[in-house]
């Protein structure tokens, strides 16, 4: 069974990483990181802070969270975090373990999703080690025994938020943020409308040539490629989510013109909008792409 090993994001372009994970102490990440892979957090200690869309997403020790990983996601903040453990499990396995339609849907809209029974929290640390070392190790036994488990553990979770009650990460306490930061919270609330850097630099108060490069240094990635990928992970939601004709879809997320969105989807994920959506609906469960 083929299987590929998790390895460092790079940014661009992004792609499935398949089953696996990883521990450690957390850093700032230098770029949003961006991929088609679900993904599960846990944390032994402190807090770190994700940039994941309009909002701040905080993760306390001993609190799980799910997430869909095409969502722009950039460790911005931390505060003496230690014991990172990140679990990756690929999109054909979740769309193909029938979970709740509003769970995924809400997942796929962008939602980080968190477990809110404290009385979780041993247990599941002990659970995102043990999948991440089955993951990454040579057993197939040891290897189906997680996917199995993950599965489990996504219906307990889903089961856990049906009938409007909602563990979504609450908007933090407004504070002060670098101005960069508010450049990319504005392009993740606005990447539908047509957007311009100097419409962008008005935010902040600063000339359009100072944005770009400040942007480029905090982030790795031009204003216009991290607007990009905002655009594409509402495509991926809408071919996930949707039967909306890629034309369609091309428009309604924010793509001036059906080229431009195949030449950048295409870049992006390394593969057409119409690739996308069929190996979704092919690729069958227990097997990485």
């Amino acid at each position: 069974m083929a299987r590929r090993r998790h390895v460092e994001p790079h940014p661009a372009p992004f792609k499935a990483y398949g089953p696996g994970g990883g521990r450690g102490d957390s850093r700032l990440m230098s770029h949003p990181d961006q991929h088609q892979d679900f993904e599960l957090n846990i944390l032994a200690d402190g807090s770190l802070t994700y940039l994941m869309g309009e909002r701040d997403v905080t993760l306390t020790p001993g609190r799980l969270v799910l997430f869909w990983g095409a969502v722009p996601h950039q460790v911005i903040r931390i505060d003496d975090a230690r014991g990172l453990i990140h679990v990756h499990m690929p999109m054909s396995w979740v769309t193909h373990w029938s979970l709740d339609e509003t769970f995924i849907g809400r997942l796929l809209a962008g939602a980080a999703i968190f477990e809110s029974d404290a009385a979780c929290a041993r247990a599941d640390l002990e659970s995102m080690d043990r999948w991440r070392r089955y993951l990454m190790g040579d057993d197939e036994a040891l290897w189906k025994v997680a996917e199995l488990e993950l599965h489990a553990r996504l219906r307990r979770l889903a089961h856990a938020t049906r009938g409007g009650r909602t563990h979504d990460a609450p908007p933090e306490t407004p504070h002060a943020i670098e101005p960069v930061l508010r450049v990319a919270q504005y392009v993740a609330g606005h990447y539908l409308e047509p957007l311009t850097v100097p419409q962008l630099a008005q935010t902040v108060g600063w000339t359009p040539e100072y944005t770009m490069s400040m942007f480029k240094r905090r982030f790795g990635v031009t204003i216009t490629q991290y607007i990009s990928r905002y655009r594409v992970w509402h495509a991926q939601h809408l071919l996930a989510s949707t039967n909306e004709t890629i034309l369609s879809l091309a428009y309604q997320s924010g793509f001036g013109s059906v080229s431009r969105f195949t030449t950048v989807f295409k870049k992006s994920t390394g593969m057409t909008a119409r690739q996308f959506r069929k190996r979704l609906a092919e690729t069958p469960p227990g097997r990485a792409h």
